[in-house]
């Protein structure tokens, strides 16, 4: 096993944080644009 389980779960956490950092922005938007 060369795949060390910290580096995988780092990468997990980055792609969860991309999620939902992707997930915020959308929303933001949306109120922009019901309240615009």
């Amino acid at each position: 096993m060369s795949k060390s389980p910290l580096l995988l779960s780092s990468r997990l956490i980055s792609d969860g944080i991309d999620k939902v950092r992707l997930f915020f922005r959308s929303i933001s938007l949306f109120s922009e644009i019901r309240v615009g």
